[in-house]
């Protein structure tokens, strides 16, 4: 979660022999990863980050073979052939709990990195409404924009939109709604409605102000290029 504050990119967590490595992106731009990789390396515990180049369409077992030669890289396969990308990767920091291999209830909550999905190719975008609930006499409701060129992430196997503040707040006011101040994101998590229904929960939501809200009730200011969960508020 540290991470998503400096960071406009995925995170995703590669499960090792006994602990977890850390990959950020993927990346196109070799500028770009330098700079979130600075941003990174800003942040305790992660002063080792580094930058590897990873050829799409390798397979997972010569990242294996990679990494045995190079304990310090990892090499993973991310969809299509011939081009290059950019990947923040560091070996995962034993201090956090949430980091370790322990627990059962820990490998569970962690992630494993997965294939990323291709983005839409159709020109045009579509807006609807995936999700709602009436709380205190207001409407809480999960914008879903089909088609277009937005990012999106898979959970509960479903795609969710990822969007940067300025279109979290053009979605909403197409639906007539605003984002989510404070006290109504305490609203909705205290409800337990998003965990009940399946709502997203893996990222943090646009809140009011350019604040990312997370799920665990936490509230900070992020960048407003930042791609997060949108969750949207009205009458």
């Amino acid at each position: 979660m540290p991470l998503y504050s400096e960071i406009s990119s995925d995170v995703w967590m590669l499960p090792q022999k006994s602990s977890y490595r850390c990959l950020i992106g993927p990346y196109t731009d070799v500028n770009k990863a330098k700079q979130d990789l600075n941003e990174v390396k800003g942040i305790r515990g992660y002063r080792d980050a580094f930058i590897r180049v990873v050829e799409r369409g390798e397979k997972t077992a010569k990242a294996s073979s990679s990494s045995q030669s190079n304990p310090t890289g990892v090499k993973a396969a991310f969809a299509k052939p011939q081009v290059s990308e950019q990947k923040l990767a560091k070996q995962a920091i034993p201090e956090p709990a949430a980091s370790q291999s322990s627990s059962p209830a820990t490998s569970k909550s962690v992630k494993k990195a997965a294939t990323i999905p291709e983005l839409p190719t159709t020109k045009s975008s579509s807006l609807s409404v995936r999700l709602s609930a009436e709380l205190d006499g207001k409407r809480y409701a999960v914008p879903y924009l089909s088609g277009g060129d937005h990012q999106f992430y898979m959970e509960h196997d479903k795609a969710w939109n990822r969007l940067s503040y300025n279109s979290a707040i053009k979605v909403c006011s197409d639906l007539d709604m605003h984002l989510v101040s404070n006290t109504e994101w305490q609203t909705l998590v205290d409800s337990k409605v998003m965990v009940n229904n399946q709502w997203p929960l893996q990222m943090p939501y646009w809140g009011d102000g350019q604040k990312g809200l997370f799920t665990n009730g936490k509230v900070s200011p992020l960048k407003g290029n930042t791609l997060l969960n949108v969750v949207c508020v009205g009458k």
